[in-house]
């Protein structure tokens, strides 16, 4: 090292195109089955909707099930508040999370390392660190698209959709943010 051998060093990411301000537009949640076939949301539901209504004796229509389904997913959906990232060249982040009256809420602050198409934002909250693992299917210099799998959704605070119905696949959400210029 010329001027720093410092390990900050090592973090720091001015050229790459994730540094600066992106907020979500788009979420994509989705499930794979026993199988191995990709289900939206709302097959998922149903799937397992239509399997307890069986297996617990109910008589209940496919058509019904499929509305509830289409219902509850649509709920999930629209509950997920829009998220603001802040990627600083550092390795710095600021995250915060849009709440229903439209004000932005900061988030505990943490670093973030993208290395390849892996992306890994770790924070400290209430004296608990947590880190996220997310898979990077596109990063342009005005889109990021990034897909994170289940076991990584509670330290988002996402788990918290199975309170609304109880979903048995591995669920995956893949998030889509536009730069602000």
């Amino acid at each position: 090292c010329m001027v720093s051998c410092s390990k900050d060093d090592d973090d720091k990411q001015p050229d790459s195109p994730i540094v600066g301000t992106w907020e979500s537009t788009q979420y994509e949640f989705s499930a794979v089955d026993e199988n191995g076939k990709t289900l939206t949301l709302e097959e998922a539901i149903y799937q397992d909707m239509k399997r307890d209504f069986e297996e617990d004796g109910y008589e209940i229509t496919d058509e019904r099930i499929r509305a509830t389904a289409a219902e509850y997913a649509a709920d999930i959906v629209d509950s997920t508040d829009p998220i603001k990232l802040v990627f600083n060249a550092d390795g710095t982040l600021k995250s915060s999370v849009k709440t229903t009256g439209g004000k932005w809420v900061d988030e505990a602050p943490g670093t973030y390392k993208l290395e390849g198409n892996n992306l890994t934002i770790t924070n400290k909250e209430d004296g608990e660190t947590n880190t996220i693992k997310a898979n990077v299917l596109s990063l342009t210099d005005t889109e990021l698209k990034f897909r994170i799998n289940s076991n990584e959704l509670e330290s988002m605070g996402v788990s918290s959709i199975t309170e609304v119905v109880y979903i048995s696949y591995d669920l995956t959400l893949t998030i889509t943010f536009k730069k602000e210029k």
